[in-house]
């Protein structure tokens, strides 16, 4: 998956851009750190195994890195 996909998914599930913001770092280097989590996520929602924007209103949702979603 390439960075500009994983940016428009950022762009585009809550879950993902409540990560990125929370994270207090540029896109670019957000991607960097947590590229591989951030596939996993994105490959959840494509393989039907988790709803679109789940990390932001899953129940107990939790972003990767540990952190409660908001």
């Amino acid at each position: 998956m390439t960075n500009s996909e994983i940016i428009q998914w950022i762009d585009n599930d809550e879950g993902l851009y409540n990560w990125w913001k929370s994270s207090r770092k540029s896109k670019t280097d957000f991607i960097k750190d947590n590229k591989d989590e951030l596939v996993k996520c994105i490959n959840k929602v494509t393989g039907n195994q988790k709803p679109a924007h789940y990390l932001a209103y899953g129940s107990g949702a939790r972003y990767p890195s540990g952190h409660r979603a908001p």
